[in-house]
């Protein structure tokens, strides 16, 4: 896979129907990215945008992200979009005796991957022909690794930053902005349209701190440099380590059982311990506790170095010291060094161990 460099930069996909010029100036008006995010795990987050518009013209939307490879965002991301404002114009049209090209706002469209076999735009006609620069005419990723003007953002320069890729997405509507030449947009906002991208994704396993990229523009210009019909705007995140939940097998099993609890010790303070053991604690009978806090013998785990995980064998009630007709009814498990000085638990009660038969 190819790394992003100071040059790199990934372009959307293009394609459909080209008329006249495009949209005028887009604008990014926020993105609520949160600044930290833990390890393995899913957020969600909105990129609000503006579009101010200049000129006549019909194009999909394209979003792109920057995120590490490991991410696999082709894979593991959704975005879907929202407008506002859309058919703010729709009087124009109308004047005209014409049929609107939009009678009713977008919500919740899905945004599809760009086609690699896409290329963007050879030329574009800003106020004159654009063209033979080294972003045109090349598959949207590579492209956006070619325009300066967005590039890895503070990226450059930071150290152990993740290999990044941006991702790229269109979408399925095809839209026809409208100008008024009688009209202002700038000293008119409420014609400008608004559109909200939702992003839902999954945090890779390494834990690290680096700019995040987020770029949109229309299929019918690119990220063309010096053409200001894109928007580009970073946001740092830092990337927690989180530990994996425990790993019981079997899968089904009943608090009556004897099962293996499996602990995995990746990018956590047990990472590079040798000694691990399982502690934790139960309700039982109507809210009763029994806790495992010490370390001996009967709760070091076994190191099963093939697998790189930590495993113990445990009948829970005999390994909490419960009477024969204990009735458990919530279990749940911590790790810890020999000393007890490193924990790795789920918040304040540790991992919750369900049941998964009754």
């Amino acid at each position: 896979m190819k790394t992003i460099n100071k040059r790199t930069i990934i372009r959307t996909a293009a394609a459909v129907l080209l008329m006249t010029a495009v949209v005028g100036c887009l604008y990014f008006d926020g993105i609520n990215q949160p600044e930290e995010a833990d390890a393995n795990t899913v957020i969600e987050y909105d990129a609000q945008l503006r579009i101010q518009t200049g000129t006549e013209g019909t194009g999909r939307l394209v979003f792109a992200i920057l995120a590490p490879v490991d991410w696999d965002l082709a894979s593991n991301a959704t975005l879907t979009l929202s407008t506002k404002n859309l058919t703010a114009k729709n009087q124009l049209y109308l004047d005209k005796g014409q049929t609107p090209p939009h009678t009713e706002e977008i919500t919740g469209e899905v945004l599809e991957l760009m086609p690699e076999t896409e290329k963007t735009p050879a030329t574009v006609d800003n106020n004159g022909l654009v063209s033979g620069l080294p972003e045109q005419d090349k598959p949207w990723a590579e492209a956006l690794e070619l325009c300066t003007e967005v590039g890895i953002g503070g990226n450059e320069g930071l150290e152990n930053v993740p290999e990044l890729k941006w991702v790229v997405w269109r979408s399925k509507t095809i839209f026809t902005i409208t100008d008024d030449p009688n009209s202002n947009d700038t000293d008119k906002p409420e014609i400008n349209i608004y559109a909200t991208v939702h992003i839902k994704l999954k945090t890779g396993m390494t834990p690290s701190t680096f700019y995040m990229g987020y770029a949109y523009t229309y299929d019918q210009w690119g990220f063309v440099t010096g053409n200001a019909r894109h928007a580009v705007e970073f946001k740092k995140l830092t990337v927690n380590p989180k530990a994996m939940p425990p790993i019981i097998k079997p899968s089904t099993f009943r608090y009556g059982d004897i099962f293996a609890v499996q602990f995995i010790p990746f990018m956590t303070g047990l990472e590079d311990t040798q000694d691990v053991y399982l502690c934790g604690k139960v309700l039982y009978n109507g809210g009763q506790i029994a806790e495992v806090t010490e370390r001996s013998d009967k709760n070091r785990m076994e190191y099963i170095s093939t697998q790189q995980v930590f495993e113990r064998y445990i009948y829970p009630k005999e390994f909490f010291g419960l009477p024969a007709d204990a009735v458990i009814e919530e279990l749940h498990v911590y790790f810890t060094n020999a000393d007890g000085s490193i924990v790795v638990q789920d918040g304040d009660q540790g991992f919750l161990i369900e049941q998964s038969a009754e």
